[in-house]
Formats: structure tokens, sequence, C-alpha cells
């Protein structure tokens, strides 16, 4: 794979620790596993998330396909992106439109109000509406990844003292009849 596109990958690196939890707490009782195959699991699935860092943010910033100082989030180019609550229609009730169709219509009754009675026969009130401007919106509340300059730093911070953590704990929990539990 292209070290320039591995920020295309920052999904995987919050899902890796993920299944190593739930690789060691569900199957980790059952099969007896060991101590060192808990750990082994433990600490590379925090290796591999940070290393898997340590590379996104090097493609995301030196890479052959940089793209710093822009935002890289992972649904504007299909890498990643899960709808997370379908919303469907929703009517516009606040915002820059309904302050404007609100202003207009404002507008509209001050002037027929100027209008002197008996000049017109019967008076109606003219609305003016965009074509363009439906009074209701698509609201689809999406989950994707971003990567920027602070996003970066925190992803280095976290998977790296998150790996010193669990190589810790490895000697730590030596012999702790729930050691499958801790990881």
């Amino acid at each position: 794979m292209d070290i320039g596109l591995m920020h295309r990958l920052i999904w995987l690196i919050p899902l890796l620790p993920l299944a190593g939890a739930a690789l060691n707490g569900l199957l980790g009782r059952k099969f007896r596993f060991s101590e060192k195959l808990i750990g082994g699991i433990a600490v590379g699935s925090i290796a591999l998330s940070f290393l898997l860092s340590v590379a996104a943010v090097y493609s995301y910033g030196f890479g052959s396909h940089a793209i710093w100082p822009n935002p890289y989030v992972t649904s504007q180019d299909g890498a990643f992106k899960f709808t997370w609550i379908p919303g469907g229609a929703v009517n516009i009730t606040q915002g820059s439109l309904e302050r404007m169709s609100v202003a207009i219509e404002e507008e509209s009754r001050r002037k027929l109000a100027e209008i002197p009675p008996g000049q017109g026969t019967n008076p109606t009130l003219i609305g003016v509406a965009v074509a363009d401007n439906p009074r209701s919106s698509l609201l689809d509340v999406e989950w994707s990844y971003q990567l920027d300059a602070l996003s970066s730093i925190f992803m280095l911070v976290v998977t790296g003292v998150g790996l010193c953590i669990f190589v810790f704990a490895t000697g730590y929990m030596h012999g702790d009849p729930g050691f499958y539990r801790f990881f």
C-alpha cells in the first residue's frame, strides 16, 4: 500500500484496540488463553494502532499525497462514512432562510398597510418565494473521521501513551486470575 495514502485508514485506529479487547474479553477465558497470548493481543492491537497513527500523520503532513494544512475527512472520498441517524425531511424553522422569509413577509405587510383605503379594490398580500429555497431539507447525521493538526497530535499521544501503559500493565498484572479481563 502507498504510504502516502495511509491517512485514509484512520478509521482502523479506534477499531484495532476494540477488536483486541473483544477478542481477549470474549474468548480469553473460554479458550484459556495464556498470559503471553492475552498480553500479545492487547499490546499488539495498541502497537498496530500507534504505528497506523504514525503512518497516517506522516502521510497527512509529509507524504507524497500530503494535504496539510487542509483537514482530511473520511467521508469526502468514500474511505469511511456511516449514516448514524437517517433523519429524512426536516422543516427549516430557524436560520438565515427563515429570517429572510419572515423579513419579506413583514415588509409586504408594511407596504400593504401604507396603501390608502379605497385605492385598490381588493388588496392582497403577495409573498415572495425563491424556487430553489425549499422549506424543508434532508437531515442525515453521518459518522466519519477527521484528521487535522490537533487530531494528529492527540492520535499520537493517546496511542503512544496507551502503548506504554499496556506494556507496563502486562508485567504488573502477571499472575492475576483476571488477567484476561484487564485487557
